[in-house]
């Protein structure tokens, strides 16, 4: 029986413009569409690289994530705001908060 494929997603999907990796798991757009077709080894590549992608975007290590999810839900509100031409505040947030 073959091993189940490992997933580094953690349900923060926000991608950076830029370079276009997501904010939670460090992968790009094409990388999580082919990302159940991928080998192994295309698999165990992304994975190696995603360390180095997630502190280029700012993003904490380890299990502190709390940090990162709210970096990453700054980040989708801008966009939106951006999008939808939305007043920023003071604080550079959508919503005005502290």
């Amino acid at each position: 029986m073959s091993e189940p494929i490992k997933v580094p997603c953690i349900k923060v999907c926000a991608a950076e413009r830029s370079t276009g990796w997501c904010f939670g798991c460090g992968r790009s757009g094409p990388e999580i569409v082919h990302w159940w077709s991928f080998s192994a080894a295309e698999r165990a590549a992304v994975t190696a690289a995603l360390p180095q992608r997630l502190a280029a975007l700012g993003m904490p290590e380890g299990p502190d994530r709390e940090e990162g999810l709210r970096l990453a839900r700054e980040q989708r509100l801008a966009a939106a705001a951006a999008i939808m031409g939305a007043p920023q505040f003071a604080n550079g947030s959508a919503e005005g908060g502290p």
